[in-house]
């Protein structure tokens, strides 16, 4: 019995355990004995060994996983003999490599990790992640170091990496010797890890954003004609695509603010052409409409149009909206779309008419009226002010601070415009400024005037070509780009109005030379148009990573493979924010992707943290099938301080927010709709009375006189309303780090 344990079932089980070590990769180490060895060895030859012999290795399936290596039970593999494997598997004598050159070896390898980043970024091109990356590192360099201290090989793949080192070794430049060792490292991982590599690949795939025009098969089916209306502010290029509008059968106007679709809904209206009106808050509908005026992300890509017209184009390589213009774009169906902006898009959309196989025609505007651009300043002095001036800052403090100087300086009352202000209550001061009869004869206002309103101003003043970018935690003041300066210095001087000649200054004279300098020269072009994930992208994608993934996994994973060429870029502001309002969503329960996207589209102002505790209140309803009621009272407190003011802005949002989620959820989870509307119209009012009693709003709290044991019980309860304090990660939601 020991004579046949020992002649035939211990060579075997040699044989296989041999077999799983050279499938793994695994390096052979010392045999289990010399004398099993060479009884195996004689039972297989029959004859003295060659250099090299090729063995019977017992054949098996390949080990693998997605992300942890789980190792399949043995009653799995196939044991089989192939013919295969008297090729693959043989023993070939070699010479070991040195100390030295392994450790050479070794070093060299250790730079992939430590010292140049492009062979990571080529290794995650092939579909290697950053996960993977580092863990077949390691294993890569464990299995070379042991293959290279043997006297013997024994199989096809391990001669070919010892001929491999050995040539990167003669290398006189380790980025050379570099580069003879990265192939063999990529066919290592692809063979230790092909199923995650298959997995990274399709999420790569479903990443690709390289040919957004294709995800929109119905316009691609026609021949479009792209009709570019260019040219600087007062030159009437909206106004000629407005009118090729009005004259189609139907059509779509769609443009950045709700203020300018309102202003084209009514003038549509007014004119004879029945038009709807659809903002993501509020749609009116008209009988018997045959156009539709909203703003540029209600745009519908699958209605089929005459004409449409796209205004402020340049937008589309904005940061946090070039999205909506590039989808619009690429997407509407209409036989003729004309697009309206500046100079600085005319390359971009020829190329991007090109590769959508559109016709594409060019028309120039000039401006209608003079403007000049002064080699003076006031030097600070507000005594100098003249009727239709607007001096322009860029903060709300800034903005109340500047029109009490003023009104106390020259006593010539103000109106005031700011991005926070209601689009409705913008549109009031703007009508207060524009009426020759009124007593507001200065208007002062942040870059919010730079369009969507027409003013009817005789000279734009800046207080600073500065302005602060970014969120509080982390803004920096940085100079006004030369577009920007352009964009508001135009508004200046207007066709048809009491002031049809412009001229742009600065308050302090050191600003004097850069003004001038905006105006040398052309405008710096738009390169390359704004990209987001669609909904149907994010869900192909989330197929592949993985079921009950949250979406911010699912962004952040995307932003890491998508592929974009030189004619897109992803819309970074928007990403960053969709990012922070879906790591707050995890705190709301289960939400289907669904609804976790629809959330991060909501109107918010993430530096809001009372605009988003409301946000995630209303996510946990629609998690657990809860109606939301709206809760929230029109503030009716008086308004003395600048705090004051921000919660009746504040609550406004609140409103906004509501009737946005209302026509996106249904009257099932957010039945209050009309309420809202009211309590924003009523909201309206009590800003509009407030901006109009000539009250200055103080940025410090303790100015308030108003005494608080004399506060009605409404008002107190709503003051501990505003202050009610957040959890933490509320507070901190525009902090949330990022990877």
């Amino acid at each position: 019995m020991l004579h046949i344990y020992t002649r035939y079932l211990v060579p075997k089980l040699w044989v296989l355990a041999s077999s799983c070590r050279l499938q793994l990769g695994y390096s052979w180490r010392k045999p289990l004995s010399s004398w099993y060895s060479g009884r195996f060895l004689n039972l297989v030859a029959k004859e003295k060994l060659p250099d090299t012999f090729h063995l019977p290795i017992i054949a098996k399936s390949y080990c693998s996983s997605t992300l942890d290596i789980k190792q399949k039970d043995s009653d799995q593999y196939a044991v089989t003999s192939l013919e295969s494997d008297r090729e693959r598997y043989f023993v070939k004598k070699v010479k070991p490599l040195s100390d030295k050159e392994r450790e050479k070896i070794r070093y060299l390898l250790r730079e992939y990790v430590i010292d140049d980043t492009s062979y990571q970024e080529k290794a995650i091109e092939i579909g290697i992640s950053k996960e993977i990356y580092p863990r077949a590192l390691r294993l890569f360099r464990k299995h070379v170091h042991e293959a290279t201290g043997r006297k013997e090989l024994y199989t096809r793949e391990d001669v070919e990496l010892y001929n491999v080192v050995l040539k990167a070794l003669s290398q006189d430049d380790d980025i050379k010797a570099l580069e003879e060792l990265f192939p063999s490292f990529i066919e290592y991982t692809k063979q230790y890890f092909p199923e995650e590599i298959q997995v990274r690949n399709r999420m790569r795939e479903y990443a690709d954003l390289r040919l957004p025009h294709l995800l929109f098969p119905e316009a691609r089916k026609r021949r479009r004609k792209i009709v570019y209306h260019f040219g600087p502010t007062n030159s009437g290029k909206t106004y000629f695509a407005m009118e090729r509008l009005k004259s189609a059968k139907n059509g779509v106007y769609a443009g950045p603010l709700r203020l300018l679709a309102w202003e084209a809904f009514e003038k549509m209206n007014a004119d004879g052409v029945f038009t709807n009106l659809m903002t993501g808050e509020e749609k009116k509908i008209i009988p018997f409409a045959s156009h539709i005026a909203c703003t540029i992300e209600m745009l519908s890509t699958e209605e089929e149009y005459e004409v449409a017209v796209l205004d402020e184009i340049q937008m589309i390589g904005d940061a946090q909206r070039g999205w909506s213009w590039t989808r619009g774009l690429l997407g509407v169906q209409a036989s003729e779309v004309h697009v309206c902006g500046d100079p600085s898009t005319k390359e971009l959309l020829k190329q991007l008419a090109q590769r959508c196989g559109d016709e594409f025609e060019e028309k120039e505007y000039f401006r209608q009226t003079s403007l000049e651009i002064s080699r003076k300043s006031l030097n600070g002095d507000l005594n100098k002010l003249q009727d239709g001036d607007t001096i322009v800052v860029f903060s709300r403090r800034d903005v109340y601070e500047t029109k009490y100087r003023v009104e106390q300086t020259t006593g010539k009352r103000c109106c005031v415009i700011y991005g926070s202000l209601p689009p409705e209550t913008r549109s009031y001061q703007a009508r207060l400024f524009n009426d020759p009869e009124s007593e507001y004869k200065i208007l002062v206002a942040t870059d919010a005037i730079g369009m969507g309103l027409n003013l009817n101003i005789k000279r734009i003043i800046f207080a600073s070509l500065e302005k602060f970018h970014g969120l509080s935690s982390s803004a920096r003041k940085e100079p006004l780009s030369f577009a920007l300066i352009r964009q508001i210095a135009g508004r200046a001087g207007r066709a048809f109005s009491i002031y049809p000649h412009g001229e742009a200054t600065c308050l302090y004279e050191h600003d004097i030379p850069r003004l001038q300098e905006a105006f040398q020269g052309s405008v710096p072009s738009i390169d390359s148009a704004g990209l987001m994930p669609t909904l149907d992208q994010m869900e192909l994608f989330a197929s592949v990573v993985g079921d009950n993934v949250k979406l911010s996994t699912l962004l952040d994973l995307f932003a890491e493979y998508a592929k974009l060429d030189n004619l897109f870029s992803l819309c970074e502001q928007k990403f960053l924010e969709m990012r922070r309002i879906a790591r707050l969503l995890q705190q709301a329960g289960t939400l289907s992707l669904k609804e976790q996207f629809e959330f991060c589209q909501a109107p918010v102002n993430i530096s809001d943290p009372f605009l988003m505790k409301y946000l995630l209140s209303f996510a946990k309803n629609v998690a657990t099938g809860s109606r939301s009621e709206l809760t929230v009272r029109p503030y009716q407190g008086k308004l003395l301080t600048q705090l004051d003011l921000q919660k009746l802005e504040s609550r406004y949002r609140i409103f906004d927010l509501y009737s946005y989620l209302s026509e996106k959820f249904g009257r099932e989870f957010f039945p209050d709709y009309q309420v809202a509307l009211a309590y924003k119209r009523r909201t309206i009012q009590s800003l509009e009375t407030a901006l109009t009693e000539g009250v200055r709003f103080q940025d410090d709290l303790n100015k308030n006189t108003m005494p608080k044991n004399n506060s009605s019980y409404e008002e107190q309860r709503q003051d501990n309303w505003f202050r009610f304090p957040v959890s933490e990660e509320l507070s901190k939601a525009n902090d949330i780090p990022l990877k």
